[in-house]
């Protein structure tokens, strides 16, 4: 796993450090001042006492090289009650994970997905 998927899912599970915070918020582009100080501050190579926009750059393009070097790649999670754990964990090894996920209700009887909005012609 690499460091941008660890602070990623760090995040997502609510014990991110202010580091991984900042790294994620970096890395989609929602940062702010404080977070290029924090992240010029850990980075060798940068000065964080120098011109800000200068230092945001410098910290921009280490993080968009650290995601050239390690890749992200998408991940994602699963979740299922406890009470439908064995009958489902059955059902997704014999189905597939997709074939379990759709939803049967929001097609009609020839396959077509439904709209939001049905109409009664």
């Amino acid at each position: 796993m690499t460091s941008i998927q660890e602070a990623e899912m760090a995040v997502a599970w609510n014990r991110a450090n202010e580091y991984e915070k900042a790294l994620v918020r970096c890395l989609y582009s929602e940062n702010d001042d404080a977070d290029i100080i924090l992240l010029a501050n850990t980075i060798e190579d940068i000065d964080p006492d120098g011109d800000i926009e200068e230092v945001r750059e410098q910290v921009h393009d280490y993080v968009y090289n650290l995601k050239e070097e390690e890749g992200v790649s998408k991940w994602f999670e699963i979740r299922m009650d406890a009470g439908f754990t064995i009958l489902g964990s059955g059902g997704i090894f014999l189905l597939g994970a997709v074939e379990t996920l759709i939803d049967r209700k929001g097609f009609d009887d020839e396959g077509v997905m439904r709209g939001l909005v049905a109409s009664k012609d």
